[in-house]
């Protein structure tokens, strides 16, 4: 399992545009944010991946998008991964770094 969160840790809306899933060989498996999704000052938006989801594969990845009105700090990303069993867990935090699109 995967949770995805967005945190806005800035005092002004900005707006995620999209959240675009890819799976292991970079092919686009979804789109998590089919409209443009508001997050209000100091809000968060999270993104679930349940762990019987394979359609990412082991190097799936986020693509996300987004604006703001005014200058801003960039988005927090942070996602949370889990491997959780009866016998063994694992559990490692990633961020995000950014990229440009062309």
């Amino acid at each position: 399992m995967s949770t995805t969160s967005w945190s806005n840790r800035h005092l002004a809306d900005k707006q995620l545009l999209y959240a675009r899933y890819y799976d292991t060989q970079g092919g686009l498996v979804r789109e998590f944010v089919p409209t443009i999704q508001t997050i209000p000052p100091l809000g968060t938006i999270e993104l679930f991946v349940p762990r019987a989801d394979m359609a990412g594969g082991s190097g799936a990845n986020f693509l996300i998008a987004w604006s703001a009105e005014s200058p801003a700090s960039p988005l927090l990303v942070e996602a949370l991964h889990g491997d959780i069993r009866e016998a063994r867990s694992l559990v490692f935090l990633t961020g995000a770094r950014p990229v440009k699109v062309h």
